[in-house]
């Protein structure tokens, strides 16, 4: 962090210049059914990585969207980085786990 110095009465007072970026925070989206009980227990495990690697977590219920339900009616719950499919029905760790670190790494 730079400092700057200037000179009062014989005196020095430094100013620390505060710098200010843009950080992004990442999301990922879990597509769930409130029914189901793979949805509910992916969503539990998925807490610890929220807490290490401090991602946002987007809950869609797929029943709410048709164009949602078709396209991942039977693979509900299913993790996603965007687009990207990280696991589905069952999480993953170890792939999460390195999806992550890659991600941060990345950052």
């Amino acid at each position: 962090m730079p400092n700057c110095r200037f000179e009062v009465n014989r005196l020095y007072l430094t100013i620390s210049i505060s710098v200010y970026s843009k950080v992004s925070i990442m999301k990922l989206t879990l597509m769930f059914r409130e029914y189901c009980s793979l949805c509910h227990k992916m969503r539990e495990q998925l807490k610890p990585y929220q807490e290490r690697f401090g991602f946002e977590l987007e809950i869609l219920d797929v029943d709410e969207d048709p164009v949602l339900e078709e396209k991942y009616n039977e693979l509900v719950p299913v993790l996603l980085d965007g687009e990207t499919e990280i696991c589905h029905w069952f999480l993953d760790g170890e792939k999460l786990k390195t999806f992550l670190e890659t991600k941060c790494d990345g950052v």
